[in-house]
C-alpha cells in the first residue's frame, strides 16, 4: 500500500502544481480574449469545442476499458499481454480517427446553419474547427499508448508533458494577444493550438520509448487478436454508454445556451464553468492515480480492506466538497466582478443551480473512482436516462426560464442518477456492506457538513472585509474562509467519522517514513 500511497502522492504534487499554473494563466488568457477580440469570438470557440466533442462521442468507453484491463498485467508484469492490449486500442482509436475525420467533412456543409445567428465571417468558424481538430486527431493515431503511464500509477510523465506544454502555449497565446495587432492575433492565437499538440504527440512518443522500451504494438495484430480480448470490446461498449452521460453534463449546456440565446450568455456561463471545472481538475489532480491504486487494491480482494478505504476516501472529500462549495459560493461573484466586470456576473437563480451541480460533480467522484476501479459499468440503462433527463429537461426548462431552467434540468439527473443510483448500484454489487449503510453514513457526513456550513457563515460574515473591493482583498477574504471553516469542519469530522481519523493517519504515517 506504501508504494499506491507514494505513486498517488508523485502524481498529485505534479499535478497540482501544472494544473495551478495552467489555470491562473488561463484566466489571463481569457480576460485579454475578451478585451482584445470580444466574448462574441470567445463564445464561437466555446461552440466549436462542444461540436468536436459530439464527434469525440466514438471514443467514450475506450480509454477507461484500456486502462481498467491493464491493471492485472501490470502488476503481473506481463509484457506480451500489455502489447496486445494497447494493440487493440491501437486499432480501435485509428478507426475513431478515420470516423471523426470524415463526419468532420460533412459537418462542415452545415456550418452556414449552425453559425447564422454569428456576427463574424464564416471561415472563423471553419478555421477554429480545424485548428482544434488537428489536437484531436493526434490524440487517436499518436498519443493514446499514454494510457500505460495512467494504469502504472505514473501519470506524472504525463503532466509533465501535456501541462508543461498547454502551459507554454497558455504563455505565448498571452504576448500574440498582447503585443500583436488583432486583425491577425486570433490567427496566430490558433496556429499555437496547433503547434502545441504537435510538440506534445512527440513528446509523448519519446517518454513512452523510454519508460517502456518493450511496449511494441501493431494496429494491424491489434485488428487480428482484438475478437480473442471479448471482456476488453464487452466493457467498451458499457462504458460508451456511462461516458455519455457525462459527455452530455460537459458538453450539451453552451449548445442548448446558444439555441435560446446568443454567444455572449454562453461566454457568460462559461467563465463560471471554467472556474468551476479548473476546480474539479485541480481536486482531480489532487487524488490523480487514485483509480489505478484502488484498482490495484481491489486486484488484492479483501473486501474489508476496500471498505475501510472507500470511508477514508469519503469522508476527506466530503469535508473538501464542502470547503470548495463554501468559497465558491463567497468568492465567485466577486472574483468574476473583478476579473472581467460586472456585467458578466450570472443571475442568482442559475447560480443557485450552478453551485448545486458543482456540490454534486464533487461529491460523485469517490464513488466513481470504485466505480471505474472495480469496472463496474453494466448499468447502461443509467447514463442514457441522464443524459436523456439532462439534455430533455434542459431544453424544455431553458424554454421557460432560460440558463435557470438549463441549469435546473441539469440538476435534477445528477441528483437522480449520480447521487441516489450509482453509489447504491456500487454497494449493491461489489461492497461487503449494504447499500442501507452507505446511505446512512453518506446523510450523517452530510448532516454535519451542513452543520459546519451554517456555523462557518455566521462566523465570516462577521470579519469586515470586502472581496470586490480587490485581488488581494478577495485573496485574504478567501484565506479567512479557510481557516474558519476548516478550524469548525475539520475537529467535528474528525472526532465523529473513523474514515477521516484513518484518513489522516495514513498520510501521516507515509510522511513519518
Amino acid at each position: 500500500m506504501a508504494g499506491r500511497i507514494a505513486k498517488s502522492i508523485k502524481n498529485a504534487k505534479v499535478g497540482l502544481v501544472f494544473c495551478s499554473l495552467n489555470l491562473l494563466f488561463t484566466f489571463f488568457a481569457r480576460r485579454y480574449f475578451i478585451d482584445f477580440l470580444g466574448s462574441d469570438l470567445l463564445g464561437l470557440n466555446s461552440i466549436v469545442v462542444s461540436l468536436l466533442s459530439f464527434l469525440n462521442i466514438a471514443e467514450l468507453g475506450i480509454a477507461a476499458a484500456v486502462a481498467f484491463s491493464l491493471y492485472t498485467p501490470l502488476f503481473q508484469g506481463d509484457h506480451s499481454k500489455i502489447n496486445a492490449i494497447i494493440s487493440i486500442q491501437g486499432y480501435l482509436y485509428r478507426n475513431i480517427a478515420l470516423f471523426i475525420t470524415a463526419v468532420s467533412l460533412i459537418l462542415i456543409f452545415f456550418f452556414p446553419f449552425i453559425f447564422e445567428k454569428v456576427d463574424f465571417p464564416l471561415y472563423y468558424a471553419y478555421a477554429t474547427f480545424f485548428a482544434l481538430l488537428v489536437n484531436v486527431i493526434l490524440g487517436y493515431v499518436v498519443n493514446y499508448k499514454q494510457i500505460i503511464f495512467q494504469a502504472d500509477q505514473k501519470n506524472y510523465t504525463v503532466t509533465y508533458i501535456c501541462q508543461g506544454g498547454k502551459f507554454l502555449k497558455i504563455i505565448a497565446q498571452i504576448l500574440i494577444l498582447v503585443y500583436l495587432d488583432p486583425s491577425y492575433s486570433y490567427w496566430l492565437w490558433l496556429s499555437m493550438e496547433v503547434i502545441s499538440a504537435v510538440f506534445i504527440s512527440i513528446s509523448l512518443e519519446i517518454a513512452v520509448k523510454k519508460y517502456y522500451p518493450y511496449l511494441k504494438t501493431s494496429i494491424r495484430i491489434g485488428k487480428q487478436i482484438r475478437k480473442q480480448h471479448v471482456y476488453l470490446l464487452k466493457t467498451t461498449k458499457q462504458v460508451f454508454f456511462h461516458k455519455i452521460g457525462g459527455f452530455a453534463l460537459m458538453q450539451t449546456s453552451p449548445l442548448v445556451i446558444y439555441t435560446y440565446a446568443n454567444l455572449n450568455l454562453v461566454t457568460i456561463f462559461e467563465n463560471y464553468n471554467l472556474i468551476l471545472l479548473g476546480t474539479i481538475l485541480l481536486i482531480s489532480n489532487l487524488f490523480n492515480g487514485l483509480v489505478s491504486a484502488v484498482g490495484n487494491l481491489i486486484a488484492e480482494n479483501i473486501p474489508e480492506k476496500i471498505t475501510k478505504i472507500y470511508w477514508e476516501l469519503f469522508a476527506f472529500r466530503t469535508w473538501l466538497s464542502g470547503l470548495i462549495i463554501f468559497g465558491f459560493v463567497l468568492l465567485c461573484d466577486p472574483f468574476i466582478s473583478l476579473w472581467l466586470g460586472k456585467e458578466f456576473i450570472m443571475p442568482r437563480s442559475a447560480f443557485f443551480f450552478l453551485t448545486a451541480i458543482f456540490f454534486l460533480r464533487l461529491f460523485r467522484e469517490n464513488t466513481d473512482i470504485f466505480l471505474s476501479a472495480f469496472g463496474l459499468y453494466k448499468d447502461i440503462w443509467a447514463p442514457i436516462t441522464e443524459a436523456v433527463l439532462n439534455i430533455g429537461l434542459s431544453f424544455l426548462l431553458g424554454y421557460y426560464w432560460g440558463l435557470t431552467g438549463i441549469l435546473c434540468g441539469v440538476f435534477i439527473s445528477l441528483f437522480l442518477i449520480i447521487f441516489l443510483w450509482k453509489p447504491y448500484f456500487l454497494f449493491k454489487e461489489k461492497m461487503n456492506i449494504s447499500p442501507a449503510s452507505y446511505f446512512k453514513g453518506m446523510l450523517k457526513h452530510l448532516i454535519l457538513l451542513s452543520l459546519a456550513l451554517i456555523l462557518s457563515y455566521a462566523l465570516i460574515k462577521i470579519i469586515p472585509i470586502d472581496p470586490s473591493a480587490s485581488f488581494a482583498y478577495c485573496a485574504l477574504y478567501g484565506l479567512c474562509i479557510l481557516v474558519v471553516f476548516s478550524f469548525i469542519s475539520l475537529p467535528l469530522f474528525y472526532f465523529v467519522f473513523p474514515g477521516m481519523r484513518d484518513f489522516f493517519a495514513r498520510i501521516f504515517a507515509y510522511y513519518q517514513h
